[in-house]
């Protein structure tokens, strides 16, 4: 298959830290990767790597909340430099979206999802640069935190969440992976949020949607109270 037709996909990230600053040279501690199939969101490929780090560079609350273990990183943790080839190899083989340098040529690079992606994919970023390297992901990432908060938004018939965190969604729409703040449980909560706020929005039409947001400013109703009653009037017409 040539380049030009492989499918769009997302790579879905998360990074524990020993802090919330990379500025302060906080590191990163953990960090894990699922590439799924844009439109079916199927797993393609899995990254998990514990990372070698100094605790002495840590805030020893982020390490508490992170669940880090000596005896465990000891045994499997891997030098960060490391770490930045492996992942950055990673993220090339689920590169698809197109790129051109200054000289006119084309190149690939990854494009990323996270829950709170301004911390997780900026502290990304910056951490490859703190190692002199390129990390070859797109800088504008998606973020399911912010799916949510437009979500609620622009829908005033849910009652909003408490707060945004991954946790609190993830309990609100029935996710059934816990996040616990170890990478991967993270990405495979984040990736069944976004399953769940893709299904909450229908694909219209420029038109339909027209008419839709006309009968919302009538009626006062919002779109899933139409598509309710919709549903409702098929559901009685059906039984008749």
């Amino acid at each position: 298959m040539t380049a030009a037709l492989t499918a769009e996909r997302l790579v879905f990230v998360d990074l524990e830290t020993g802090g919330l600053h990379v500025e302060a040279c906080h590191p990163v501690i953990q960090i894990a990767a699922i590439a799924v199939d844009a439109e079916s969101l199927s797993e393609i490929e899995s990254f998990e790597m514990n990372v070698e780090f100094d605790p002495a560079m840590c805030d020893p609350k982020a390490l508490g909340i992170n669940k880090f273990d000596p005896d465990v990183w000891a045994m499997t943790a891997i030098p960060s430099e490391l770490v930045t080839i492996y992942f950055a190899d990673y993220l090339r083989r689920h590169a698809t979206v197109d790129l051109r340098k200054k000289d006119g040529s084309h190149f690939r690079v990854a494009k990323l999802v996270a829950h709170n992606a301004a911390f997780d994919v900026g502290f990304l970023h910056g951490w490859y640069r703190q190692h002199y390297k390129y990390l070859p992901a797109a800088r504008q990432a998606l973020c399911t935190l912010q799916r949510a908060l437009w979500l609620f938004q622009e829908d005033h018939s849910l009652t909003p969440p408490a707060d945004y965190k991954l946790g609190t969604l993830a309990e609100y729409f029935g996710v059934r992976t816990t996040p616990d703040h170890t990478a991967m449980n993270d990405i495979r909560a984040t990736i069944e949020l976004y399953r769940v706020l893709k299904s909450q929005i229908l694909a219209l039409t420029a038109n339909q949607r027209l008419y839709l947001d006309h009968l919302s400013g009538v009626t006062g109703l919002s779109l899933r109270n139409m598509l309710n009653r919709a549903i409702n009037a098929v559901v009685r017409e059906m039984a008749n």
